[in-house]
């Protein structure tokens, strides 16, 4: 949540900013969640898999991972040529900001069956 918070912020920033300096901080903003998140991602896996299911769970993020790193850069340089840089941070930020809906929502739902789990069980 918080990730995807910090990327909100730093797309915004990138969109808005007047001057280099504040492009560079919002550029750098926006650094923080993307050095987090494969950390962050490694430790999910290790929580959410057993030891059996962890390689398997690695492979298809890693994979997953890959594939953008492959696909983002060529639809991205085609955008970017088309409409410039600052108008995709615009649409983009929507569409981050419906994947945060959709991250507090699946949370809450989780939350909610450890909750029920865990009266059923008494």
């Amino acid at each position: 949540m918080l990730h995807l918070s910090i990327s909100i912020l730093g797309l915004m920033r990138v969109f808005l900013s007047n001057s280099i300096l504040i492009y560079a901080i919002a550029f750098i903003i926006l650094g923080m969640p993307h050095g987090l998140g494969m950390p962050v991602a490694m430790f999910s896996i290790g929580r959410s898999f057993t030891m059996d299911e962890r390689n398997v769970a690695n492979s298809y993020f890693t994979s997953t991972m890959m594939l953008m790193m492959v696909v983002m850069p060529i639809l991205g340089v085609s955008f970017l040529n088309l409409v410039g840089f600052k108008l995709p941070m615009l649409f983009i930020t929507p569409g981050v900001l419906l994947l945060m809906i959709l991250t507090l929502k699946v949370f809450m739902l989780h939350r909610e069956q450890m909750c029920r789990s865990k009266t059923d069980v008494k």
